[in-house]
Parts: C-alpha cells; sequence; structure tokens
C-alpha cells in the first residue's frame, strides 16, 4: 500500500517535541543554505573561476531470454514471465553536475520506466581540516555493491547480496574524511531510512551507518576502467543500525516496513598483473513492525536473519589493450526465519569488450540461479543477457 505524502501531524497545546528526523530536515536545510550563501557572496575576482555545468547521459539497451521455469511453491512461471524475453531499455538517465568556489552540485534522472525519476541529488560541500560534507539524497554505505555505479559494473547485473538490504538511496548526511595520504577512508552517515524520493520519516528514528576502507601498497578503485599491473590491495567494513523501509510481503498483503536492528558488511580486493578478486560478505537481523499502524505493533512475522557473500574474479588480457574482459562471479545467501531457511545460490559469467572504457562497451552474460525455499523445495533458473552502454 502506498502511504500518502500528507502524514499527519500530532502535536500538544504549547509543546512540541521535535523527532531526529526534524532535526535532521533543518540541519539539511541550514547547510544547504550555509552553502548557498557561501557561494553567492564569494568576491568575484578576475581569478575566480567561473560556475561550471555540465549534462550527461548513459543508456544500457538489454536483450536476453529466460526459457520457462515453474516455481514447484508457487506455480508461478519464473522464466516466461521475465521481462528480458526481449529488448529493453534498463537504464537511461541524464546527469547533471555544477560547481563553484569548491561546491559541486550533482543530480541524476532516470527515464527507463516511462517517466522521469530522481536517483541522487547532492550538495557536496569542502570543510576545514580536509573534511567533505555531502548533504541531500545519494547512496548508502552499507555494500560495495551497491555503492558503486551500475556505469562502471563488470558484470551486468549487481551482486544480488545488496537487494537484501531495502532502498540503496536515501536523504541525509554523509561526512568524509581521507587520512595518511588518502590510504584510509572514512565515511560516517544519517539517513532517514525511509528510502529514495520520500517525504520525513515518521518513524522517529535515523538510520546510522559508519564505513572504512583500508588501502595497502597503492589506492585501489574496484571500479577502474583498465586492471594495471601493479599490486594493489583493499580492505574495509561498513555497519548500519536503525530503521529502514523496505518491501516484504505476507499473506498477498505487501508491507513497506522493516527495522533493521543491526547490519554489517566486510569487503576486500586484490589486483595485479590485469587479475582482479573482489569479495563482500553481509549480515543483517530485520524486526518486522506495521507502518500502518503503531509503530510499535509486531507484524507476527519472526525476526529474520539474513546473510551471504559474493566473489568475483575479473580478468583483461594485455595482448588486447584491456578492451577484452572476462569475469565470473558466484554468490551465495541464506535466510532464516524462525524454522525456516531458505535461500539464494547463483552462478554467473560475462565477457565483455570496452570500445572505449565504460563509456562505451559490449556485454554478454550467463546467470545460473538457484532458489531454495522452505520446506527443501529448489528449482534453478537460466537467463542469457547481451547489454550495450553507451555514455556522454
Amino acid at each position: 500500500m502506498r502511504r500518502s505524502p500528507c502524514l499527519p501531524v500530532k502535536m500538544k497545546p504549547g509543546h512540541v517535541t521535535p523527532t531526529p528526523s526534524t532535526l535532521l530536515g533543518v540541519a539539511l536545510l541550514g547547510v544547504t543554505l550555509l552553502a548557498t550563501a557561501t557561494v553567492t557572496l564569494a568576491p568575484n575576482s578576475a581569478q575566480a573561476k567561473p560556475a561550471e555545468v555540465k549534462v550527461g547521459g548513459m543508456m544500457q539497451l538489454r536483450y536476453g531470454y529466460a526459457p520457462a521455469v515453474d516455481d514447484p511453491s508457487t506455480g508461478v512461471d519464473e522464466g516466461a514471465g521475465d521481462p528480458l524475453n526481449s529488448f529493453a531499455l534498463r537504464r537511461g538517465r541524464i546527469r547533471l553536475k555544477a560547481s563553484r568556489h569548491g561546491f559541486k552540485l550533482s543530480g541524476g534522472f532516470d527515464f527507463s520506466k516511462g517517466e522521469p525519476r530522481l536517483l541522487s541529488l547532492y550538495l557536496l560541500a569542502p570543510l576545514p581540516l580536509e573534511f567533505e560534507l555531502r548533504v541531500g539524497q545519494t547512496k548508502r554505505l552499507l555494500t560495495q555493491s551497491y555503492l558503486a555505479s551500475s556505469t562502471v559494473q563488470r558484470m551486468i547485473e549487481r551482486s544480488p547480496i545488496g537487494d537484501q538490504v531495502g532502498s540503496n538511496r536515501d536523504v541525509g548526511l554523509r561526512l568524509r574524511r581521507r587520512f595518511f595520504a588518502k590510504f584510509v577512508d572514512v565515511n560516517l552517515a544519517l539517513f532517514n531510512g525511509n528510502g529514495a524520493n520520500t517525504v520525513e520519516n515518521d518513524t522517529g528514528g535515523l538510520l546510522v551507518e559508519g564505513r572504512v576502507d583500508l588501502h595497502l601498497l597503492r589506492r585501489l578503485d574496484l571500479t577502474d576502467a583498465t586492471l594495471g599491473n601493479k599490486p594493489a590491495f583493499v580492505i574495509g567494513g561498513a555497519v548500519a543500525r536503525g530503521p529502514v523501509r523496505a518491501q516484504r510481503s505476507k499473506s498477498g498483503v505487501q508491507l513497506t516496513r522493516i527495522d533493521v536492528s543491526q547490519a554489517w558488511s566486510v569487503h576486500a580486493g586484490a589486483r595485479w598483473q590485469g587479475v582482479e578478486l573482489s569479495a563482500e560478505l553481509l549480515w543483517h537481523d530485520l524486526t518486522p513492525k506495521d507502518d500502518r499502524a503503531d509503530q510499535s505493533t509486531p507484524l507476527g512475522i519472526d525476526a529474520t536473519q539474513e546473510g551471504g557473500w559474493s566473489a568475483q574474479l575479473a580478468w583483461q588480457p594485455p595482448a588486447l589493450q584491456r578492451r577484452l574482459e572476462v569475469s565470473g562471479r558466484i554468490v551465495q545467501w541464506q535466510d532464516k526465519r524462525g524454522d525456516a531457511d531458505s535461500g539464494i545460490e547463483e552462478l554467473e559469467a560475462c565477457v565483455g569488450w570496452r570500445f572505449d572504457g565504460d563509456r562505451l562497451k559490449l556485454q554478454t552474460a550467463w546467470r545460473r540461479k538457484t532458489a531454495h525455499r522452505a520446506g527443501g523445495v529448489s528449482f534453478s533458473t537460466n537467463r542469457l543477457q547481451l547489454q550495450l552502454q553507451a555514455e556522454m
């Protein structure tokens, strides 16, 4: 059930108690006004750089084939009903960037679902002591899979473990500081927990996240278009605590509220001689609550413990100027709800050709996914995909 953007507000006469989300909203507004005033009132000298505005776009055109396979527990065709059994515009995006006096404003819109949809919109502000503040709607920190842009993925699809934590974008504040010649990257964030493009969080709580990345020998960006020969390593982790709005169904009724009591992830990557190995581990506990009634009303669904891991290997042969990329990934995910266990196993192989890095590339991939239902019922699906990505 979709919530109305107009939420009732209950106040006692003569007494108003601001919620944490209200304080976050005030902080967002204050920082935005301060940044705007700083940019506007900055001295317009001859040496000052003029404002720079950049407009870009990206398209992912995909064709896929998935044979018909019935889910034994529901009888639903999990293959033929897949919309990728034809050409599809997987992503169609417009990006806007503007910068002046060290402040940067960035926004992105998606048009692939028939109508414009806001993705990210945030202001990046430099602070004293080399801190950096990001204010607005931006990506969460918990999973490496969703923190990286969809345009720089080595596989056609992201790792499915990122799908398990609700929205990958949210509204809030994100503070960043890099130490020791940028070899240690620390991020702290406060989010509403409602996800992207939603009204003020009415739960009275905030989602708190933290992330640390440690680079060894040299900085390693797992989204580089070219896999170099020099050795580099990265290891890190993230934690999250607080309410997160996600979707879960019970008896045919769509529920849109789940409290994440605590979640954590660990990731690592290594690269050498054109070969890159990366892995990520994620675990979190969920306590379902009903957002249509009192916040403390249980839904009658057992608390859930979920966890899984993903490992990916990629190789670019040097003889072909690093244009050919061969990669593979294996994923396992387990969902424990009461006495019932379910989960997925996924194996995927991908071959891509980079005409111009990530700006123009062609990829083809095969994926086999095995789903395990409660009661020992399992079934597998196969999917073959071809994708062209163009960016400018």
